[in-house]
């Protein structure tokens, strides 16, 4: 399972370069996503340790840090950055095969990439038809009736 949520997270990150957002948001996440292996390769942390961080990037990746080491999704809250919080959110959902979490992710690309996961991994091809985007749905589709 641990092997697979991996995977999934490494296949997130790589998708995360089809959203239309600004160099910035991309670059803090590419940041976020380092820092954050790094950081998991040193030493675990707590939620308290990442607190008194003063840097606003280095305390995102923290938390995202503790999100991937503990699933706890509570903490994605705590993140500032916009687009890290959303894929914080999108994995735990995934995680957790969880669509109606999915729902309540603001930027279109991540909710409907984020319902796919979960139709895909649960085999659940009904998942599918809150897509919009037409070739996602039909991806989605697809690959639930195949998973």
């Amino acid at each position: 399972m641990r092997k697979t949520s991996i995977l999934l997270l490494a296949f997130l990150v790589l998708l995360s370069g089809c959203i239309n957002s600004t160099t910035e948001n991309k670059t803090d996440v590419a940041k976020a996503t380092s820092t954050t292996v790094a950081q998991s390769a040193t030493k675990p942390t707590t939620p308290t340790n990442c607190d008194v961080i003063p840097n606003s990037n280095e305390k995102d990746s923290c938390y995202w840090n503790l999100v991937v080491t503990s699933r706890d999704g509570t903490l994605c809250g705590k993140i500032v950055n916009e687009t890290i919080k959303e894929r914080c959110l999108q994995t735990i959902a995934v995680n957790s095969k969880n669509a109606q979490m999915c729902d309540t992710l603001k930027t279109t690309q991540v909710r409907e990439s984020c319902l796919l996961y979960i139709a895909i991994s649960s085999k659940n091809a009904s998942v599918c038809n809150a897509i919009g985007n037409d070739r996602m749905k039909a991806s989605c589709v697809s690959g639930a009736g195949r998973a």
